[in-house]
C-alpha cells in the first residue's frame, strides 16, 4: 500500500500546528524587541536572522521526528495554519496591548526628558 493512512497524517499535523502557533508567538516576541530597540536596522536584521534560524531548525526537527525527515506538504501547511490562527486570534490581542504599551513607555519617556532636552538647547545656546 502507498501513502500515509488518514489517522497518521492527522495525528502528524497536530504538532506542526502547535509549531506554527509558537513560531507566530515567538514572531510577536522578536516584534516587540524590535520595537523597543527602535529603528536600528542592525538589530531588526539580527533578529530577522534569528527567526528564520529557528523556525528553520525546529521545523527541521520536527520532520525528523514525526515523518523521519520527509518532507510532505500539507504538514508545511498545517504549520501555516497553525500561525494564521495564531495571527487572526491572539496575535491581534498581543499586537494591540504592545501597541498601547510603546506609546505608554514614549509618553513617559516624553514627560521626563523634556525638561531635560529644553536644559540642554539653552546649554548650548549660551556656548
Amino acid at each position: 500500500m502507498f501513502g500515509i493512512d488518514l489517522s497518521v497524517q492527522i495525528e502528524n499535523m497536530m504538532p506542526f500546528i502547535g509549531l506554527g502557533v509558537s513560531l507566530a508567538a515567538a514572531y510577536d516576541i522578536f516584534g516587540i524587541v524590535r520595537g523597543f530597540s527602535g529603528n536600528s536596522r542592525l538589530v531588526s536584521f539580527a533578529l530577522d536572522f534569528s527567526y528564520c534560524i529557528l523556525s528553520a531548525a525546529a521545523t527541521y526537527l520536527l520532520f525528523l521526528g514525526t515523518t523521519s525527515g520527509v518532507i510532505r506538504l500539507y504538514l508545511l501547511l498545517s504549520e501555516l495554519t497553525g500561525a494564521v490562527v495564531y495571527s487572526m486570534t491572539a496575535g491581534r490581542l498581543v499586537r494591540r496591548v504592545t501597541g498601547r504599551l510603546f506609546e505608554f513607555v514614549r509618553s513617559i519617556f516624553r514627560k521626563i526628558l523634556t525638561p531635560f532636552l529644553k536644559l540642554k538647547s539653552k546649554f548650548r545656546a549660551c556656548f
